[in-house]
């Protein structure tokens, strides 16, 4: 195999399908389970740069049980406390813990807070939420969105979102609080009530927190909609009410305030299912969606640790389908045939969205093989890109 084709372009693409090998190598009997999880996928929860892998675990120390004297706490048992301590959020119950060294003692046994300290701990202060709902989330694997699993979680809302759903479902934006104000109408004083999410760049990617860089405040789109809706009444008043305001309805308005008007008129335009409320249930994605500055900024990967575990499941990314989403060639409907998507039915976004939701579904290696084998193409690829280099490699030096 010379190095020209090694490329990934679609010539090689329709080649590597038609050469002689293309059973043989593509066969998942013919690979062995750790060259599957070797070279075929990759654990986000490991590699990628994101809040849970950029820090270190918060330092913990060993407490030796002390008698309780904690005033009229003594009087309940300890089940209870730890279900009250469970309501606090995570800073106020690490608030409780300096009072006293026996309250620190009973702050660090919570339950549900030591389980969160040791999976995810790196989030816990930029949570606004209690301990219970944090560690409820932790217990969900689906998306609360559309139900896929998730892998994701919302930082303001503490709601766990698949990866589609955090790209491309407009209601799980962040937007800066003059931005939510601009977009939507409000005031400081309906955006008080709201969950926001305050940090900077620093500590987002997992990094001690640095006093001398501002901190930004975020809140999600979905938060936004629900206040205009309570302050307007309905989506066509603060429609028009944000109308009065858009940064465009001037004759000299800048290619800056005809971009942000643009993409706020696109976060007023979401197209709610029926008999249904809540902004995050769209029927639809409006078409060309504009480019969003920081829709990622409000979002961190989340293991999931189902009721009665005390790790995080096991979770695999395949590769083969980052190859076909992200490989510069194009990927034609007889492709998409092979892979199990309707070429003809369904829309570029819905294809495109189809292979992206299937890169962090397998959480057993079986699941994981009979994604591999029976629907990922890009997999396929990479198998006999593997083996036909190989195989090659063997025959020259022989």
């Amino acid at each position: 195999m010379t190095d020209s084709s090694n490329a990934w372009d679609a010539a090689n693409f329709d080649e590597w399908m038609d050469d002689s090998d293309w059973d043989e190598f593509t066969d998942i009997e013919y690979w062995k389970d750790e060259e599957v999880i070797a070279h075929l996928t990759r654990d986000p929860m490991v590699r990628d740069l994101h809040l849970q892998s950029a820090t270190s675990r918060l330092r913990r120390h060993v407490l030796v049980q002390p008698p309780y004297i904690l005033g009229i706490l003594n009087m309940f048992p300890p089940e209870l406390i730890d279900h009250i301590l469970g309501l606090l959020d995570p800073t106020s119950l690490q608030n409780f813990g300096r009072t006293s060294f026996h309250a620190l003692f009973v702050a660090a046994q919570q339950s549900e807070y030591r389980l969160l300290q040791r999976v995810a701990p790196t989030i816990l202060p930029l949570l606004e939420v209690t301990v219970h709902t944090v560690c409820q989330e932790l217990r969900f694997q689906y998306c609360r969105s559309c139900g896929d699993r998730g892998t994701l979680l919302s930082l303001p809302t503490c709601e766990r979102l698949c990866e589609n759903c955090a790209e491309l479902n407009q209601a799980y934006w962040g937007l800066h609080l003059s931005e939510a104000k601009a977009a939507f109408a409000l005031e400081d004083v309906d955006l008080d009530p709201l969950p926001i999410l305050l940090t900077n760049a620093r500590v987002w990617r997992g990094r001690e927190p640095d006093p001398t860089q501002p901190e930004t405040e975020f809140i999600t789109v979905k938060s936004a909609i629900m206040a205009a809706m309570q302050k307007w009444g309905s989506a066509q008043n603060f429609v028009a009410a944000a109308e009065l305001i858009s940064p465009d309805r001037h004759a000299d308005a800048s290619i800056v305030d005809i971009s942000y008007a643009r993409l706020y008129r696109y976060l007023r335009t979401a197209e709610l299912l029926p008999l249904t409320l809540d902004p995050s249930q769209i029927a639809q994605r409006a078409p060309n969606p504009p480019p969003s500055k920081h829709p990622g900024m409000i979002t961190t990967l989340f293991p999931t640790v189902p009721l009665g575990r005390s790790r995080p499941l096991p979770l695999y990314r395949c590769n083969g389908c980052w190859i076909i989403c992200q490989a510069p060639y194009q990927i034609t409907d007889y492709h998409f045939a092979l892979m199990g998507i309707d070429p003809v039915d369904s829309s570029e976004e819905d294809k495109a969205r189809i292979i992206r939701g299937r890169m962090l579904t397998a959480q057993t290696l079986d699941e994981l093989r009979g994604h591999i084998e029976g629907e990922c193409l890009g997999a396929k690829l990479l198998m006999f890109r593997r083996h036909k280099m190989r195989r090659d490699t063997e025959a020259k030096k022989a």
